[in-house]
């Protein structure tokens, strides 16, 4: 499906809630490289506003929406990317998340994860996804992490 007819299949909640990810997206992008993760993710934490239209809409249906508009984004957006935004979203329509950083090795060489739980549940990736990597604390990734 193209961009245009999945744009025009969103009600308008959804559409206010696509552009917000789309610029929030991009933000996070931008603080990762120029801020770091620490700083970015102690902003995020410190956010206090509430949105109603991210209340309007269920957290996984929010996950959905940031995967589609990632799509859009030029470049691959990795997990982090994408965690980072639906955690941020999440928290601004009221939510506790809990952005989560994995570890595994496979074939000798780290390979990196990241998620969002929400009341010990996986909104964006599959309910196993903490038993494939190993989740270690909120110190954040070591420099130069790649995240599949």
């Amino acid at each position: 499906m193209n961009i245009v007819r999945r744009w025009k299949a969103l009600d308008s909640t959804e559409r206010k809630v696509a552009i917000a990810i789309l610029s929030r997206m991009m933000m996070v992008i931008w603080r990762l490289r120029v801020t770091g993760y620490r700083r970015l993710v102690s902003d995020l934490e410190s956010s206090t506003q509430t949105i109603p239209s991210f209340q309007a809409l269920q957290p996984h249906r929010i996950s959905t929406l940031v995967d589609r508009v990632a799509e859009v984004i030029p470049g691959k957006q990795n997990c982090l990317t994408r965690s980072l935004t639906l955690a941020w979203l999440l928290r601004d329509g009221g939510l506790q998340p809990l952005l989560r950083l994995g570890v595994r090795r496979n074939d000798g060489i780290l390979l990196f994860h990241a998620w969002v739980e929400l009341d010990g549940t996986v909104v964006n990736d599959s309910p196993e996804v903490s038993n494939r990597f190993a989740a270690f604390g909120d110190q954040g990734p070591p420099r130069g992490a790649v995240f599949v």
